[in-house]
């Protein structure tokens, strides 16, 4: 007996009928409906099983067995609902903008908080040589620099005054990189770079050649350190706790296949081809027929006969009749060219069969005919309907298959090609052209023209006909004048 969750897990047995009875629906008492598949009851009880951890997704509550939520709560406020932060982004008023730099002046414009620097929020330091003090975004209040640099003057704090410079120390501005500074004619000029070609390094104040221009020119290949371009120098930092086990490109907190081989090429979750598996048996390496179905049986490459087509003719393996089709030949559903199949059964294929409508079970020959469906002496008339099956090659016949040489229409046991007189009566005797008496007349008959061993008259074909006895017709009849063989040559005509 199968047992089911909405049966209840608690089958009972009554011991008195020997039967299993279920206790019911588990979920039913609860106000519930129950999910067979995941073996559970849906719907809730209280507003403790509604809570989906969401913020932007509003207060969730159980209304009659069924969770509700309130909804975005940032959308009636005219906000955008941050569920990274768990809150709302935007401002309602101008107190919501305060970005806790005393220099700016926040306000909220259009939900839209607007933090506008403000300088004259920025008392005087006191320094002229400083510059005037700025208001940053970002820093507060700032001074703005030396307010004589860009004249070429050199700052007298003590007169609050920019003046001419008397040597090149008064124009050193302290950096190496932007190349020594000098005094000319009172005016402080700009050195010029002291690495040309290469990169200069402020901190060592020194000339390098440079190993970057980005981030992404350092790259060593270890996933477990941070890649930087600082200064033209790459920086390669590792990052605390990670690890690279098989060195694939993937941290181990990462990778699905941590043993990966050496130098082998990973997918996106740190696995090499001889690692996966379609679960067909196969790796994927080796396997030549990804995506196998779970219940099909593969060969030794991983590809069931579904997924093979071994003759190229459009049908699989598995469906295919005719497993060796000839390339580029037609083929049925099945799979079979016409030169495969042999449709009547007789033993040759179709191509070479000249007569495909064999009856089951006939005896064929060569060219898979059987004797019905023969013509032996092509003649082109089929053997069942020859009547003269011998007739010599090349010789004209009629529709039973007959030469004019084969055929004895008055039966008389000479053939019609040689047959003098076509039409003798049935019995009579003839000559050797086919002539009765009756028929050549007395004088012929007087003259013992008649052939010996002549027939009858028996209507025959094919060289049929009886021969009969005939004999000679002496020249003196017993009891039989001449006048009255005469009689009887007319009344036979």
């Amino acid at each position: 007996m199968a047992n089911r969750y909405d049966d209840n897990v608690s089958i009972l047995l009554n011991e008195g009928v020997g039967e299993c009875q279920s206790s019911g629906d588990p979920c039913e008492p609860l106000g519930l409906v129950c999910d067979e598949a995941n073996d559970e009851c849906e719907g809730c009880v209280s507003d403790a099983d509604c809570d989906d951890g969401l913020f932007c997704t509003g207060v969730e509550t159980c209304v009659l067995g069924t969770c509700q939520s309130s909804g975005d709560p940032c959308e009636p406020l005219g906000l955008v609902c941050d569920e990274a932060n768990d809150e709302c982004e935007g401002c309602i008023s101008d107190a919501d903008c305060d970005d806790a730099v005393d220099c700016t002046d926040d306000a909220c414009i259009s939900n839209v908080c607007v933090s506008t620097p403000n300088d004259a929020d920025c008392p005087d330091d006191g320094v002229f040589c400083n510059g005037p003090e700025i208001c940053d975004a970002s820093l507060g209040c700032v001074s703005s620099g030396d307010p004589c640099t860009d004249q070429g003057l050199v700052c007298d704090e003590a007169n609050d005054a920019c003046r001419a410079c008397l040597a090149d120390a008064e124009c050193d501005d302290g950096e190496y990189c932007n190349g020594a500074e000098t005094c000319t004619d009172g005016s402080c000029v700009d050195g010029a770079d002291p690495c040309l070609d290469q990169a200069c390094d402020e901190d060592r104040r020194s000339c390098f050649d440079a190993e970057c221009s980005a981030d992404a020119d350092c790259g060593d290949g270890d996933v477990c350190t941070t890649d930087a371009c600082a200064h033209q120098r790459c920086q390669n930092t590792p990052i605390p706790g990670c690890k690279d086990t098989d060195q694939d490109g993937f941290a181990d907190a990462d990778d699905d296949c941590p043993n990966t081989s050496s130098g082998a090429e990973v997918d996106r979750k740190g696995c090499s081809c001889d690692q996966l598996d379609d679960d067909d048996g196969v790796n994927n390496c080796d396997d030549e027929c990804a995506g196998t179905p779970e219940a099909a049986e593969p060969d030794a490459h991983g590809c069931s006969c579904h997924q093979l087509d071994a003759d190229g003719d459009g049908v699989d393996n598995c469906e295919d009749a005719c497993p060796g089709t000839p390339a580029g030949q037609p083929v049925d559903e099945t799979g079979c060219a016409d030169s495969q199949l042999d449709s009547d059964g007789d033993g040759l294929f179709n191509p070479d069969d000249r007569c495909p409508g064999t009856a089951a079970g006939e005896t064929v020959d060569a060219q898979g005919c059987s004797f019905a469906q023969g013509d032996d002496d092509q003649d082109r008339v089929l053997n069942l309907r020859d009547l003269c099956p011998d007739t010599s090659p090349g010789v004209p016949v009629d529709s039973d298959g007959c030469a004019h040489s084969q055929v004895d229409r008055d039966g008389d046991g000479v053939f019609d090609a040689f047959d003098q007189c076509l039409d003798t009566p049935a019995g009579e005797r003839v000559d050797a052209q086919g002539c009765s008496a009756g028929q050549r007349g007395l004088a012929d008959l007087e003259a013992g023209a008649l052939a010996p061993g002549a027939g009858t008259g028996a209507g025959s074909r094919g060289g049929g006909g009886s021969c009969g006895l005939l004999g000679l017709i002496p020249l003196a009849f017993t009891g039989l004048g001449l006048t009255a063989l005469r009689n009887l040559g007319r009344r036979r005509r």
